[in-house]
């Protein structure tokens, strides 16, 4: 995943801090490319929330617990965790702190969607979100007083289920760059809060603060531009673009039915990602002709990339050009796209 982590608040607790460097290393490990926001300690109304996901899949709320074992509890009473013989008692409900904390989620979440994400997010979906307990490895619910997988909004995950919680998810919105900066401001976050995270790093980064960020002039970008200029090695163009390839489609064949999957490139170009930002902006201005045109050449740069594909596919659709639409995805899955 691209993972991007703002904090909103420090943590005070060195078990969250642990716990959130765990989940941002887990997440920045899946080879999806698709942009995932993390942020950590976010107040919501009264409530602070050790992590809220933005994901195409929607939101998802997680709240970071230092209990390893057997989990207990129901909808009332106290929960408690179980290791060793050793019984610990939580001290307080999780179900009905979970609870709390999605009801003010909303509060805060539905005004921002009907404001930026109507499109994208139909109004009976805007409260499809999970709420995650977070619990340390080896960790197990067990209590047959409750079913924690009856409450859909609900999950007990640890650092061996995370991924697997998130791939179960069927909510998928089409939520464009664009637009995952406008829910961040909403929210009074910024890109001075985030850190970018790669598959090489441990987890989120620790801020630096042996010295102050200094002013971005001209004069730095032109400083930049020609150390950028020395470290590039000397390499004729015509070779760079001889070097790239498409990857070979995946065939699944059964009979003498025979398709074609093209497997898309890992990395995307800026152009690339900026055509599909602006579709996306067009879209939500319901500017269709225009999205269009901008969902084409994206296609035209990576005609494999998955978002720019369902991009075009709901413009169409908008466009009542349905029967269009259907025969876009026929060519996609024939590997004619």
């Amino acid at each position: 995943m691209n993972l991007t982590v703002y904090s909103a608040n420090p943590s005070g607790f060195a078990h969250e801090e642990e716990q959130l460097r765990e989940i941002a290393k887990i997440l920045s490990t899946d080879p999806s490319d698709k942009p995932v926001f993390m942020l950590t300690n976010v107040l919501i109304g009264s409530h602070e929330i050790d992590c809220i996901l933005l994901t195409e899949k929607g939101p998802i709320l997680i709240d970071t617990k230092a209990y390893q074992g057997k989990i207990s509890g129901c909808e009332n009473g106290n929960w408690w965790t179980e290791s060793d013989g050793k019984i610990v008692d939580i001290g307080k409900n999780l179900f009905l702190q979970a609870k709390n904390q999605r009801f003010a989620f909303v509060e805060r979440w539905n005004p921002i969607v009907e404001k930026h994400l109507r499109s994208q997010i139909p109004r009976y979906q805007q409260i499809f979100f999970q709420v995650w307990l977070y619990f340390k490895q080896g960790s197990f619910f067990a209590d047959e007083r409750f079913n924690p997988d009856f409450i859909p909004w609900l999950s007990i995950v640890t650092r061996d289920s995370l991924l697997d919680e998130y791939e179960k998810i069927s909510n998928q919105y089409r939520i464009g760059l664009v637009s995952y900066k406008k829910i961040l401001a909403e929210l009074g976050l910024s890109d001075q809060e985030s850190s970018p995270v790669s598959l090489k790093d441990e987890g989120i980064p620790e801020k630096d603060t042996s010295h102050s960020a200094e002013p971005y002039t001209d004069e730095t970008k032109k400083s930049d531009e020609k150390t950028e200029e020395k470290e590039k090695p000397e390499q004729k163009q015509d070779t760079i673009l001889s070097t790239r390839t498409e990857p070979a489609p995946v065939l699944i064949q059964k009979g003498t039915i025979r398709i074609s999957l093209p497997i898309r490139l890992q990395s995307r170009s800026p152009e690339l990602l900026a055509a599909i930002s602006e579709a996306s902006t067009y879209l939500e201005l319901n500017r269709l002709d225009q999205a269009l045109n901008l969902a084409d050449y994206a296609l035209s740069i990576d005609r494999f990339d998955r978002e720019a594909q369902d991009l075009k596919y709901e413009i169409l659709y908008r466009l009542q050009r349905g029967e269009e639409a259907e025969s876009f995805i026929e060519e996609i899955l024939r590997g004619e796209g």
